[in-house]
C-alpha cells in the first residue's frame, strides 16, 4: 500500500478551489429556480385559454393546479433522471465513481425534484389566485 501526504500547497489550493466550486454549486441552483419560475410563468401565459375553458366547464382553480403539478411533476422527473445520468457518465469519465457518489447524486435528485414540485405547486397556486383577483377586481369595476 502506497502512502502520500498532505503538502502544504496542496491544503490550500484545496482550500482555495472548495469556495469555488460551493459558489458554482449555488449559481447553478439559483439559475435552476429561475428557469423553473420562467416555465411556470409561460406555462400560464401560454394556456391561459385552457384555464378559461375549464374554469367555464366547472373546474376550481386546485383541480387546475392539481392537473398542471402532476404534468410539472412528470416533466421535472425525467429531466432530472435524465440530467443525473448525463452528469453521473461525464463525472465517471474524469473521476473514479464510487457508492458515496451514487447516494450523493440520488439524494440531491430526489431533494431538488421534491423541492420542485413544492415550489411549482405554491407557485402556480400564487399564479392562479392573481387572475382570480384580477377577475374580480375587473368585474367590481364594471
Amino acid at each position: 500500500m502506497e502512502q502520500t501526504t498532505t503538502t502544504y500547497l496542496g491544503s490550500h489550493v484545496y482550500f482555495q478551489i472548495s469556495h469555488f466550486h460551493y459558489l458554482i454549486i449555488i449559481s447553478v441552483f439559483i439559475f435552476a429556480v429561475i428557469s423553473l419560475v420562467d416555465s411556470l410563468s409561460t406555462l400560464t401565459v401560454f394556456r391561459k385559454d385552457e384555464v378559461k375553458l375549464l374554469s367555464t366547464i366547472g373546474w376550481d382553480n386546485r383541480k387546475i393546479v392539481s392537473i398542471w403539478s402532476r404534468e410539472v411533476a412528470i416533466w421535472s422527473c425525467i429531466a432530472i433522471v435524465f440530467g443525473h445520468l448525463i452528469g453521473v457518465v461525464l463525472f465517471s469519465l474524469v473521476f473514479s465513481f464510487t457508492l458515496n457518489h451514487v447516494f450523493i447524486s440520488f439524494v440531491s435528485g430526489v431533494s431538488f425534484f421534491i423541492f420542485t414540485i413544492i415550489f411549482s405547486i405554491l407557485y402556480l397556486r400564487v399564479l392562479m389566485n392573481n387572475r382570480v383577483n384580477r377577475k374580480v377586481k375587473y368585474a367590481k369595476s364594471e
